[in-house]
């Protein structure tokens, strides 16, 4: 169906008893000039518009001329939030409104695994020393993360998804550093929502962005250090078109970052790792993450709906 775009400066009222009458219109969309998207099919839109010209209240079905369309109680109306991709996790720092954090290789493919595994939360932090005196503490009973891929003393476990797979956590509270993903995480202060994200929770994470009502989506390709990273990129793109109500093929998906990522060389990262970090949407929990005692708690969440 084709979308027309047309200016919305005024909202006055809309009569709901009332049909748009005008077969020759399709409307699609109706776009505002503050950037706001409403998307409405012909056959939904059924409405009487009432139109302000020279000071004056005027009651008309739509038409798509001069005036200006002041609309409101559009039925069924929903608004697509401002979705705005950034790069490395510097960028964080600047984020607001819902913020997703995005690490495939594999910090946020870990962390999903660890708690579909049954783990209560992870308390996210950005130094070794930090998880390990927060484990003698007995805020957690299990460390796992990664330096330059590798597991830090001490820790039970690395960094790696399929290392995890079939461990069960049964409501042990775990500790996680890792080299982007929690720093992006801690950098993140800005945020009224924020959530942990990889292909493997792609569509739960846009449930739960979704739910919350949040109208402004920063999403946030953590990278590799001061380096883009091809398959965190490929993410934010992913969850941006599930937030814009597109399905995006799986296979392609796979494909484009087994093409594209320079870390597919069996060292960094194992090909069971990469089998596991691109398992799309496997998993139906969000994780978010929430300041709680002082902490980032991350704790998975079950929403809900379509994405």
């Amino acid at each position: 169906m084709p979308a027309l775009v047309v200016p919305l400066r005024r909202i006055i009222r809309a009569d709901l008893s009332s049909i748009v009458t005008p077969s020759s219109l399709l409307i699609g969309s109706i776009l505002a000039e503050s950037g706001v998207t409403a998307r409405h099919s012909f056959d939904n839109l059924k409405r009487c518009i009432h139109i302000s010209q020279a000071g004056k209240s005027d009651r008309h079905p739509l038409r798509l001329n001069s005036f200006e369309l002041c609309v409101a109680g559009l039925a069924g109306m929903t608004l697509s939030p401002s979705i705005r991709i950034e790069s490395l996790t510097t960028s964080a720092r600047y984020a607001k409104g819902a913020v997703v954090i995005i690490d495939v290789f594999r910090a946020f493919t870990t962390a999903a695994i660890a708690l579909s595994n049954g783990a209560a939360a992870i308390v996210m932090v950005d130094d070794v020393t930090s998880a390990l005196i927060l484990r003698e503490r007995g805020v957690g009973k299990v460390c796992i993360g990664e330096r330059r891929g590798l597991k830090p003393t001490g820790f039970e476990f690395g960094n790696s998804p399929h290392e995890i797979r079939n461990i069960s956590f049964s409501g042990d509270i775990v500790i996680q550093t890792t080299s982007n993903g929690t720093k992006g995480i801690v950098a993140a202060r800005g945020a009224s929502c924020l959530y942990a994200a990889s292909f493997v929770n792609a569509a739960a994470t846009v449930r739960a962005i979704q739910k919350s009502g949040e109208q402004e989506v920063w999403l946030i390709a953590a990278g590799d250090g001061p380096v883009r990273a091809e398959e965190d990129e490929i993410c934010a793109l992913y969850l941006r078109a599930l937030l814009q109500g597109r399905s995006p093929d799986h296979d392609t998906i796979r494909s484009a970052v087994g093409t594209l990522s320079p870390r597919l060389d069996g060292q960094t990262l194992s090909a069971e790792d990469f089998a596991a970090c691109l398992e799309v949407d496997a998993t139906p929990l969000a994780i978010q993450v929430e300041h709680t005692e002082g902490l980032l708690v991350a704790r998975g969440v079950r929403a809900e709906g379509k994405s």
